[in-house]
């Protein structure tokens, strides 16, 4: 019995959408890479069907899209120029997955890794003290696959082991139950793949930072905000030492202080203040206003 076969219009749809994608994901790939550099404009769209092998419709959708991402701007009788990096969008989840391995921009890493330390640790905070059941049953499952795929468990499975780290660090986004950390999961997600491209000829890395992850569940399980964000904070720096970056350059001063250190710089700015009033009504000055707030304690 013969089998019927779709009409040819039919197969040309369902293929389309995968094809278009296949070509936005190139293209991104090339002009994020810098193989096409930012202000140069891309080949005519007569080359780009040559080269990719697709009518006209494919290339203007793709570059339609890639023009959403910041990354193209078209213009009549000028041609379609690569935007500068600063106007790509940067943070879109589509645009991270393309850059892969070989977006190597400083400035982004550099980004990303300040942007971490700034995120994370709250995110920690917040999920020892509202994560549900199922938030950390989540969180331990990731932690758990993590395990299984590192020696002596098994051999170093990288991937199995990265899409493991890169659930745990979801998980514990959405643990904090804050809507807009929820939101950023993803991007976070994307953003960290790409760094764990760059890091995936470090064997070593997750080794060394399994019992970190362990003790971030122990301090959920705990509800030891404290704990959580030393946890992460040490984790942070571990990928930092990995991505051989300067501490000094991601980490600002004012991000880098633990709980005890926030406290007894807190304290020494009361006292300061208080000896400053102190000197102003000597003089027979008042006090500031703004000298008697003070932040509340971390």
């Amino acid at each position: 019995m013969k089998t019927k076969r779709p009409p040819a219009n039919k197969v040309l749809r369902k293929r389309k959408p995968r094809v278009q994608r296949g070509v936005v994901a190139t293209l991104a790939n090339r002009i994020l890479s810098g193989a096409i550099p930012p202000r140069e404009y891309l080949p005519k769209e007569s080359e780009l069907c040559a080269q990719y092998g697709v009518s006209r419709t494919v290339i203007r959708e793709a570059t339609k899209i890639l023009e959403s991402k910041g990354l193209l701007r078209s213009r009549s009788r000028v041609g379609t120029q690569v935007l500068d990096p600063n106007e790509w969008n940067i943070l879109d989840a589509d645009l991270l997955a393309w850059a892969g391995s070989e977006f190597h921009d400083p400035r982004f890493v550099h980004s990303l890794m300040e942007a971490r330390f700034i995120i994370e640790p709250a995110a920690a905070e917040l999920a020892a003290v509202r994560a549900d059941a199922k938030d950390l049953a989540r969180l331990d499952e990731a932690y758990q696959r993590m395990h299984a795929s590192l020696p002596p468990n098994s051999a170093h499975d990288v991937q199995q082991c990265s899409e493991a780290d890169l659930d745990f660090h979801a998980s514990l986004l959405v643990g904090s139950h804050n809507h807009v950390l929820i939101q950023l999961a993803s991007v976070i997600r994307a953003a960290l793949r790409a760094l764990f491209e760059l890091t995936a000829h470090l064997g070593s890395a997750h080794e060394q930072a399994l019992h970190l992850h362990g003790e971030v569940v122990e301090a959920v399980r705990l509800r030891r905000s404290d704990m959580a964000r030393a946890a992460i904070l040490k984790i942070l720096n571990a990928a930092v030492a990995d991505l051989d970056l300067q501490p000094s350059r991601i980490i600002p001063e004012v991000l880098r202080p633990n709980g005890v250190e926030r406290q007894n710089r807190d304290a020494r700015a009361k006292t300061e203040h208080g000896m400053q009033n102190k000197k102003r009504a000597a003089r027979g000055e008042p006090n500031r206003i703004a000298g008697q707030k003070f932040r509340k304690k971390s």
